[in-house]
């Protein structure tokens, strides 16, 4: 199966990112290659318990929403308390959106010196909002994203519980598509109570808003390849493609999704082909929804761009002489009197650099996956560092790498489990989301917190290495 080998080689790569090398530098001591070999032997061990857990006969079906509902509260009520006990002031990137959105109220521009695509402007949009009605924005931010968290709750519940499925009926059959609600509900009950996020909900971050739109559109173009009818599946292909198009405003990285989905099903010969119609939807509707923003561009700036123009610098960032494959600062400036110039001299800069020195690129990619994958404890760093929450920061820091540890090695032995009957749509899904990640993140540099949008898929794989079952039940 094409979809769990490229799952499996994903996870592969997520559990050798260990956080000794990932928290301090690739080039390791003997101590930092001890450290690193305790890390793999304990997921060795967690690992090997899951696999030596017994399967147990699914229960009988319960209502997914009154089971969901209390997953659905938890989420928002401990991210709202978190954000009431932990507000500061944002910092860095959180500031300057901040900074957008009071520059966009007052002016009506999008930009803090003049029109500008530096930024996606989803989220700025929203805190202007927020800013004309007179709310707090780090205020207000924290409970968007405690809402934003609560309305992903039932997304990862359907994503969960169709990877724990039995294998589908044929497309287009009028059979409903088998589902596990244990391993739903047990993904929801993760996500509600993940501590990362919870930490994170108190930045004025795009993560949340962009999680929530990724997850919606994964689930609504998995209900377009089960539709049996043409009209069923145009709606559902439309609405992932909003779903896919809105994540574009919030990251560019939503608009690479359906295209790898696409080249995923190539790869799985008739059946899969049968459902690339269905997937060029899905893609033209995501890039119809980003028009009028490339439009916006070509008006403003002089030039049809649906990406944001930080790309080009991002690219630098990943490939220089100095480079270690997560963030640094420059040796250089890169030249330009405009934003449009910085981002095309940019662009030359990073992509000269990589055919240059091709061997040197190669090298660079484990390092930024390992900056990537390996850590997990960013959000906690933000976001505990006013006077009266620092010094529970290195608590907090250590709660979240020991559960994103736990998490990858779960969603391992879920994967590498023999006799594994795993629905191969919803792997596709995964591997679609995931391999979209490592692919951008071969090219620009990792950073920990970027790794957000996989969370919610290593959850739902931990969780079904939580709930092994002898059989499967179709839900009502």
């Amino acid at each position: 199966m094409v979809s769990l080998g490229l799952v499996r080689a994903a996870l592969w790569v997520a559990v050798l990112c260990v956080a000794a090398l990932g928290f301090r530098g690739w080039d390791a001591p003997g101590l930092k290659v001890v450290l690193s070999l305790a890390e793999l032997a304990a997921a060795a061990a967690v690992v090997r318990w899951a696999w030596r857990r017994q399967p147990v006969v699914a229960s009988a079906v319960f209502s997914a929403r009154r089971a969901l509902l209390p997953a659905v509260i938890a989420a928002f009520a401990v991210r709202a308390l978190w954000v009431l006990l932990a507000q500061s002031e944002p910092i860095s990137d959180f500031k300057e959106y901040c900074d957008l959105a009071r520059h966009l109220v007052a002016t009506g521009v999008f930009g803090l010196d003049g029109p500008s695509a530096y930024r996606p402007p989803a989220l700025a949009a929203v805190l202007a909002v927020f800013e004309l009605w007179g709310w707090p924005l780090p205020l207000a931010a924290g409970l968007l994203n405690a809402a934003l968290a609560a309305l992903t709750v039932p997304a990862i519940f359907v994503l969960a519980q169709r990877v724990a499925a039995d294998p589908p009926p044929p497309p287009d059959s009028d059979a409903p598509a088998p589902t596990d609600q244990r391993a739903g509900l047990a993904a929801a009950w993760l996500w509600a109570l993940w501590p990362s996020q919870i930490f994170g909900s108190s930045l004025v971050a795009t993560e949340p808003l962009f999680v929530f739109c990724l997850l919606c559109a994964v689930v609504f173009t998995l209900r377009a390849n089960r539709a049996p009818s043409f009209a069923k599946w145009l709606q559902w292909a439309a609405l992932a493609g909003v779903g896919f198009g809105l994540g574009g405003y919030v990251r560019s990285h939503a608009l690479a999704v359906p295209w790898l989905w696409g080249g995923l099903l190539l790869l799985q010969g008739r059946r899969g082909t049968r459902l690339l119609p269905r997937l060029a939807v899905v893609t033209a509707v995501s890039l119809l929804v980003m028009l009028p923003w490339g439009l916006r561009n070509q008006r403003a700036l002089g030039q049809f761009q649906l990406t944001s123009t930080s790309s080009g610098i991002t690219l630098v960032y990943g490939n220089n002489s100095a480079a270690t494959g997560g963030y640094c600062d420059l040796p250089y400036t890169v030249p330009g009197k405009t934003e449009l110039e910085q981002f095309h001299n940019a662009n030359r800069m990073g992509t000269a650099w990589i055919t240059s020195h091709p061997w040197q690129f190669i090298q660079l990619i484990p390092r930024k996956w390992l900056a990537l994958l390996a850590g997990e404890g960013e959000e906690a760093s933000f976001a505990l560092r006013s006077p009266h929450l620092l010094p529970w920061q290195p608590v907090a820091m250590a709660i979240c790498q020991l559960a994103w540890f736990l998490a990858k090695a779960l969603a391992f032995a879920a994967v590498w489990r023999r006799r594994a009957r795993l629905n191969a749509e919803a792997l596709t899904a995964c591997a679609a989301v995931l391999w979209t990640w490592l692919s951008i993140h071969a090219v620009f540099h990792g950073q920990f917190r970027y790794h957000a949008p996989l969370l919610p898929v290593v959850l739902v794989l931990a969780a079904v290495a939580l709930c092994p079952r002898k059989q499967r039940v179709a839900s009502h």
